[in-house]
């Protein structure tokens, strides 16, 4: 049976010999190509690549025969042809696909254009993968081989961008950097392209690919994208989400009233430091806070944007998020995922002692609905103070003005 087969220029390298191999585990080799069927030193070159698999080498025409026989065989199979122009010409000699044809690498030429990262395609070559997909075969493309599999409509919209582009003058060609930049902030204004992967990016804005890997890196320092640890794509960072708080899209005008006088009561109550924090992507930035009366004090710094961590704050935005979502941003222990569904259970989170400084914390939700947290409010002290001894009043006291600012915001904004 043909197992996998692949469009694939190089034909044989190190991706067919090591992550094809592991997904597969074919049993031999078809090649279908007539330059490399008629030439024995290219044939041995290919041999020597993988030398404990048996490789066959067949012409087009002998090819259609070989394809049926390793359909019906019982051995596993990975079929490789050079270019789509190859597929296209054995479907017209009637053979048909069983599998998915998997579009691999397609080298740069001197007539081709570069539609993404490892795949540059002449016409005749597009021509030729249409002609492919309308003879109902299953087109797929993955040039890095990643499995991300994309579709020949997908794919058809980077083809038809890179061909708008290439006659307009693509932005890697006569645009300045900042052109360049915004190119790339401009791929995730449809609702379609929430996340994407650099190659897709690349494909998508036509700029050079050390380019725009390079000014993708650059937007993810800089806050403006941020990646995706589980899947490896970017989306819009934490500062668009700044901006947008800053423009009134998600901000909490009311709270600027509310918030101060909850602040500091509960600072007086417990006198110890206490804050309020929102979160903005993968950040948290405190909005409020009111410092202890006491010479020793734990300290909060008003407006002040950090990353989202483990600490007790962190913890309640984390345990609100689903677990997609958190394995986008950091990898957690089982210990401290059964910590966040602790805070979902009891309403709370608070750490002893746990961090170089020698403070201890308590967080609790603010929620404007059941499932809608809206903020974090944190008491935080010096661990010799701040310990054991902090009960279930305090805590509950916690509790208590958390609901009063929801009910109060809620009242507010109706």
């Amino acid at each position: 049976m043909i197992t996998y087969c692949r469009i694939e220029d190089k034909i044989i390298h190190g991706q067919t010999t090591t992550v094809l191999r592991k997904h597969y585990h074919f049993d031999g080799i078809i090649v279908i190509n007539d330059e490399i069927a008629s030439d024995l030193s290219l044939r041995k070159i290919y041999i020597a690549t993988v030398p404990d698999i048996k490789i066959y080498f067949f012409t087009l025409t002998k090819g259609i025969g070989q394809l049926r026989k390793a359909d019906a065989s019982t051995l596993r199979y990975l079929v490789i042809f050079k270019d789509p122009v190859s597929v296209a010409a054995i479907i017209k000699k009637g053979y048909h696909f069983t599998v998915a044809v998997t579009c691999g690498q397609q080298m740069e030429q001197q007539d081709s254009l570069p539609i993404m990262q490892g795949l540059s395609l002449s016409q005749k070559q597009v021509d030729a993968l249409r002609f492919i997909a309308g003879a109902g075969v299953d087109l797929r493309f993955d040039p890095d081989c990643t499995n991300d599999n994309i579709s020949w409509k997908t794919f058809e919209k980077y083809v038809e961008n890179a061909q708008t582009k290439a006659a307009k003058g693509s932005p890697g060609s006569k645009n300045t950097s900042l052109n360049k930049t915004f190119s790339i902030l401009d791929c995730f204004l449809s609702e379609e392209c929430k996340e994407m992967s650099p190659a897709q990016i690349q494909a998508a804005t036509g700029i050079p690919v050390s380019t725009c890997y390079r000014l993708i890196e650059f937007l993810e320092q800089n806050g403006y994208l941020q990646k995706n640890k589980r899947n490896k794509k970017y989306s819009l960072g934490w500062k668009f989400m700044l901006l947008s708080s800053n423009a009134g899209t998600i901000h909490l005008p009311a709270f600027d009233d509310i918030v101060p006088l909850y602040i500091r009561n509960v600072r007086d109550k417990l006198n110890e430091s206490t804050a309020l924090f929102i979160q903005i992507g993968f950040k948290v930035k405190c909005i409020c806070c009111e410092e202890s009366h006491h010479t020793i004090q734990a300290r909060f710094k008003n407006q002040q944007i950090s990353d989202l961590t483990f600490d007790t704050t962190g913890c309640v935005f984390l345990s609100y998020l689903s677990p997609e979502q958190r394995e986008a941003y950091m990898n957690l222990t089982e210990r401290e995922v059964e910590e966040l569904r602790c805070v979902l259970d009891t309403g709370y989170c608070i750490h002893y002692n746990s961090d170089l400084e020698g403070t201890s914390a308590v967080s609790v939700p603010v929620m404007l609905s059941q499932d809608n947290m809206i903020a974090v409010l944190t008491v935080k002290g010096p661990a010799f103070r701040f310990n054991e001894t902090m009960g279930p009043s305090e805590i509950a006291e916690l509790i208590k003005t958390a609901k009063e600012i929801s009910d109060n915001y809620s009242n507010s904004i109706l």
